[in-house]
């Protein structure tokens, strides 16, 4: 399976090692990408109160520019997630709803991280804390999932095994 089907194709199985490798150079771009963010729409730490409310003026285009960043990652991330599924003999499409959860409770993570501070916080952005918790307890279930358990032995309704290159062919 050459890197282009790896990364946009869902179909087939993706072993155990490959998802790793591809997994963390992923998120290798995703934090090359969050630095690029950070350097072009700084936080504003200034919060002005507005009718008793806390309003930050420049929330609203870093969180434009947080989730345009994302949106170029979001296939790759679902390919290989789908592929590791396959290869433990499931049904992609509960990991890609519990990937999705993920996604969008991380764009929600700085609107919920407001409320912390916020003495005024409205039961919304406590709601939105709650989901960001949620956030945590799918990612590990999502890397405990595909990065740490086997996947089925022999050929599944997906395709055969993985094959096992050496590892200077694990990218072609």
């Amino acid at each position: 399976m050459t890197l282009r089907e790896k990364l946009f194709s869902f179909r087939g199985r993706l072993g155990r090692r490959d998802w790793w490798f591809l997994a963390a150079a992923l998120l290798g771009v995703h934090l090359a990408a969050n630095l690029l963010v950070d350097r072009l729409v700084p936080v504003s730490l200034d919060l002005e109160v507005q009718n008793g409310r806390f309003v930050d003026h420049d929330l609203i285009p870093r969180w434009i520019w947080t989730s345009l960043k994302d949106i170029p990652l979001l296939w790759p991330y679902a390919a290989i997630a789908a592929k590791r599924a396959h290869d433990r003999d499931k049904a992609a499409w509960p990991t890609l709803v519990l990937l999705s959860i993920v996604t969008l409770a991380g764009w929600t993570a700085e609107f919920a991280v407001r409320a912390l501070w916020n003495p005024d916080a409205t039961a919304f952005q406590y709601m939105l804390l709650l989901w960001v918790g949620a956030y945590f307890v799918t990612f590990i279930w999502l890397v405990g999932s595909l990065g740490l358990l086997a996947g089925s032995e022999g050929m599944n309704r997906f395709g055969p095994p993985p094959k096992s290159p050496d590892p200077a062919e694990s990218f072609s």
